[in-house]
């Protein structure tokens, strides 16, 4: 299974055809644009639970929600179980700072102006 990333998030209002705001799509666009500025090799890994990116030791999902569904974080902890070499899990959030469950918990504004 691909997933289709795209340059600028101007291009997801003239490509997507539904009538909702796609604020999802946009908050994992924007992880994904900046994770590129500095990581070649990304990719998405899905089993039971999903992670939307990882690159080296790091696993990390973006959520835009202003609640974390717990799926979430299931995902960053099955990736950690199966790869031992995944060292940072990063979750990407609306507004959320905090450390749960040995997981960076950030929101998407810092990440884009930190990382």
């Amino acid at each position: 299974l691909s997933k289709i990333y795209i340059a600028d998030n101007g291009l997801i209002n003239i490509a997507d055809i539904k009538f909702s705001q796609s604020i999802g799509q946009k908050y994992e666009n924007s992880a994904c644009i900046k994770i590129l500025e500095n990581q070649e090799n990304v990719s998405y890994w899905s089993e039971k639970n999903e992670v939307d990116f990882v690159t080296n030791n790091t696993a990390i999902n973006v959520v835009s929600s202003e609640t974390i569904p717990e799926r979430e974080y299931k995902g960053l902890e099955e990736i950690k179980k199966k790869f031992k070499q995944i060292k940072n899990r990063i979750l990407i959030t609306k507004n959320e700072k905090a450390t749960e469950k040995d997981i960076n918990i950030t929101p998407l504004k810092e990440f884009l102006t930190t990382t």
